[in-house]
């Protein structure tokens, strides 16, 4: 079976929201930990692709330094080509293999590494967590993506087949075609044993698949799932090597999944009486959740850490919420109970009002990252309070901590806010990496390293944001636009239309398309 590099089949070059050294920098300190702050310190991403991932943190971070390393030669040349496009200078790529970095290579307070240590051989494993070890400054964090059991069982069964039925393909795509075939031909002939568990596997890994990108599904198809290494572990076994190596783990970096959050008091409390250790309960909490992926934080073994969640860091964060209330005509001054939920139905209710109020003005401060002091002096403000209580205070830390623990779109902290506007300018600019990555497709790397996906137009008006253009040049440049049939009016719009008609709906078109790049966190002050 031919086996495709990287330089044949790029991997998706995209960004994570969860390797993000500020979300690394948060958990430190959450668990005790005095991690450099991300705003001025060292980074090191192993595995960088081309980059997708880290050039959007070097753009936000200009007092940081950060370094990415591939061994695909063409990543590389792809990667610094857009560091040049992109006028940064606190970021450098290296093309070199993981096993050439030595102790002299550096440190760093923060090393990413995401999508190797399952898809290498044990010798590049025991080099990455020899890196992280050696490499890794005396407070610094490790981010670490890997597939687990007992999850990941099931998929072995679908990884199997697809290698067997490609095994003479000759093409990445051919490939990847007669893999996606497959299995959609096995769900189609299980589709009358609707209440069959090997039916529904099949199913539920379609439905997956279906949430990715063409683009996507290809590259990551064939270096997941039809990888040559492709090797899940329990967690207890990657605690254990990585122990080996002097490190321990830390948190995963989506932090509500080591929370019992959806489990019964009496499930909680025989968890509690089973599991000895903190790998331990991870491990159980695995079984009962059928993991199959994991988002690890590590660091230095000697590194004391402390789990119980305390209310004194959260004073130093920002703090976001992607929530929305479910109480209709709230009354945020009585002590009535407000429920707020996120997208993914996971609730918080609380009859607090200095809570309550908090969480109208995160939800209408969004996207934006507000201090915690503000968040107080403005939610104190907005009931009228003119002398705060200590014990108020107190309780809306700890009521934003337990919502933190839930879900992150209830409350999400964050160790800095970049320098994101919502209020429209007259003359509204965006980074030139965002302009690039506009040019280069409609998936773009927002200021809060979220993916986001811009239509045509917002695009185009995105690329000419430079700071130098006004309203009347932008509308000018839409017009010329229309008029050479390069973009369309609104769908709906007359056929024929004066140029004063034309102009006044590319006006709202404009003022539209402004207030969606804000609202994405794509312009900068």
């Amino acid at each position: 079976m031919p086996h495709f590099s990287y330089d044949e089949v790029p991997y998706p070059d995209y960004c994570y929201e969860e390797t993000h050294p500020s979300r690394m920098e948060m958990l430190g300190k959450l668990l005790g930990m005095t991690p450099t702050s991300v705003e001025h310190c060292h980074v090191l991403e192993i595995g960088c692709a081309g980059g997708g991932n880290i050039l959007p943190m070097a753009a936000v971070l200009p007092n940081s330094t950060f370094v990415g390393i591939d061994n695909s030669i063409v990543q590389i040349e792809s990667a610094q080509a857009d560091l040049q496009a992109s006028e940064l200078t606190n970021l450098t790529f290296r093309h070199m293999d993981i096993m050439d970095i030595t102790p002299e290579f550096g440190q760093f307070d923060y090393i990413i590494a995401h999508g190797i240590y399952s898809w290498v051989p044990p010798a590049v494993r025991d080099k990455l967590l020899d890196v992280c070890k050696h490499n890794l400054t005396p407070q610094g964090i490790v981010y670490v993506s890997y597939n687990t059991y007992p999850g990941w069982h099931s998929l072995e069964i679908i990884r199997d087949m697809m290698l067997y039925r490609t095994r003479d393909s000759q093409s990445p795509i051919e490939k990847s075609a007669q893999a996606r075939e497959w299995i959609s031909f096995m769900a189609h002939a299980l589709s009358d044993h609707s209440d069959s568990a090997y039916a529904a596997l099949f199913e539920n890994y379609l439905a997956f698949r279906v949430t990715q990108t063409t683009e996507l599904d290809h590259q990551a198809l064939l270096h997941d799932e039809l990888s040559d290494f492709n090797t899940p572990v329990y967690f207890h076994q990657f605690a254990t090597h990585v122990e080996q190596h002097g490190l321990q783990y830390l948190t995963e970096s989506d932090f509500p999944t080591v929370m019992p959050n959806g489990l019964t008091d009496d499930v909680v409390q025989h968890l509690s009486e089973t599991a000895r250790t903190t790998v331990e309960m991870e491990q159980y909490m695995d079984y009962l959740r059928n993991r199959t992926f994991r988002r690890t934080l590590l660091c230095h073994a000697e590194v004391e850490v402390n789990r119980q969640l305390r209310i004194d860091p959260i004073r130093q964060f920002y703090v976001t919420s992607a929530a929305s209330s479910q109480t209709v005509d709230a009354d945020i001054t009585g002590r009535g109970i407000e429920r707020f939920i996120g997208s993914n139905q996971i609730a918080f209710a609380t009859d607090h009002p200095l809570t309550k109020a908090a969480f109208h003005y995160l939800i209408a401060s969004a996207p934006q990252r507000v201090h915690f002091d503000v968040l107080v002096r403005q939610s104190e403000l907005s009931l009228g309070i003119s002398e705060p209580s200590g014990n108020d205070r107190v309780a809306l830390a700890a009521n934003l901590l337990r919502a933190f623990a839930s879900s992150f779109e209830l409350v999400e902290f964050h160790s800095f806010a970049p320098p994101l506007v919502t209020t429209i300018s007259d003359r509204p600019v965006t980074t030139p990496l965002l302009r690039l990555q506009a040019r280069q497709g409609h998936v773009l790397a927002n200021l809060l390293h979220q993916r986001t996906n811009l239509e045509h137009l917002n695009r185009v008006i995105l690329m000419n944001l430079t700071g130098e253009n006004d309203h009347v040049i932008l509308l000018d440049f839409l017009v010329n636009l229309v008029q050479k049939g390069t973009i369309s009016l609104e769908e709906g719009s007359p056929i024929s239309q004066t140029e004063d008609e034309v102009r006044a709906m590319m006006s709202n078109q404009l003022d539209t398309a402004l207030q969606i790049l804000a609202h994405r966190a794509l312009l900068v002050g």
